[in-house]
Parts: C-alpha cells; structure tokens; sequence
C-alpha cells in the first residue's frame, strides 16, 4: 500500500499535468495508469497522447475516445458535447484501491 504523502504526491503531480495540457488547449481523453510513468524518484510523466486533439471552441466529440472504465461519468451516460476545460474550474478525480 502507498504511503499517504506519496498519494498525494502524485495526485499534485498529475493535476498540474492535466492543467498544463489545459492551458495549452490539450485535451488527453485516455488519461489511466497505463498511461502515467514514474521514475525512481517518484517523478509523474503523462504518456500516449495517441487519442488526443486540441479544443477551442465547444464541440461534440466521440463518447468511445478513452478506455471505459477511466472515461467520465458523463461520457458514460453518452454526452457528445465539451466546453473548454479550463473554464470548469476544477478537476474531476476518482481515487482507486
């Protein structure tokens, strides 16, 4: 089990991840563990960007993108349409044993 410190370490570390693709109109759309690498110092690298595309203006996109059982509970409930990320103002997190 991880120590609580190094949970929220990471967890920091890739919330400023996911703003930072934010600010730069980045949206990832398969974000899981897979996808995240960590060196020996507990440093956090998003990967794969394979899926995804930049946004500007609200738009409708496919509610397949992304792996099921990371997707969004709106994605799931089959919303098409996303307005800019950096306007919510929060970030939408599941934490999971």
């Amino acid at each position: 089990m991880l120590e609580p410190e190094l949970i929220k370490s990471y967890f920091y570390q890739i919330s400023n991840a996911v703003n930072y693709c934010h600010q730069k109109a980045i949206m990832h759309r398969d974000l899981k563990t897979s996808n995240l690498l960590v060196n020996l110092e507990g440093v956090i690298k998003v990967a794969d960007f394979g899926m995804a595309c930049l946004f500007a203006e609200p738009r409708r996109f496919s509610s397949t993108a992304g792996t099921r059982i990371y997707r969004a509970p709106e994605m799931l409930l089959g919303s098409q349409s996303f307005s800019n990320p950096s306007t919510s103002g929060r970030l939408d997190a599941f934490l999971r044993r």
